[in-house]
């Protein structure tokens, strides 16, 4: 009884944690997307400046160049380091799903079933026997039947 509420236990420790990870998976991919756009939005813009080029005197001509060309570096590189860090998060997603194992694998049930209970039963005295049974058993009820096998040895 112990190992399936620790089995339990743990099991429901691990799909908050994975939950929780989802979570913010989620919410880092949506602030690189943000940073992202920023810096699509900054090229943009100095793409705009540059336009302007013939209007503007040479020096200012030179810096929205150079803003543009840290702008275009700045977005491919976060183009790059998004990709890299949303592999990062699947994987570590995975890993927390793989570490709590399949729904299956509690008190080797399916997760439509209630947990299987476990049933014990003396056949001769002084003897306990295990079964298992899908039928929920009240602890007060296996518990008096535990005492009184026990009281008649």
């Amino acid at each position: 009884m112990d190992a399936v509420r620790d089995a339990t236990g743990k099991f429901g420790d691990l799909s908050h944690q994975v939950d929780q990870k989802r979570a913010q998976n989620r919410a880092d991919a949506e602030a690189r997307i943000s940073t992202l756009r920023q810096a699509e939005a900054d090229l943009a813009k100095a793409e705009i400046e540059i336009r302007k080029a013939p209007i503007l005197a040479e020096i200012d001509n030179l810096k929205n160049q150079q803003s543009a060309a840290i702008a275009a570096n700045m977005s491919a590189s976060l183009t790059r380091s998004n990709a890299l860090h949303d592999q990062a998060d699947a994987a570590a997603l995975r890993y927390l799903e793989i570490q709590r194992g399949p729904p299956e694998s509690r008190h080797g049930t399916r997760p439509d079933q209630p947990p299987i209970k476990m049933t014990l039963k003396a056949t001769l005295a002084g003897m306990i026997a295990q079964e298992m049974s899908s039928a929920p058993i009240p602890w007060a009820t296996l518990r008096k039947a535990i005492s009184s096998t026990v009281a008649s040895l």
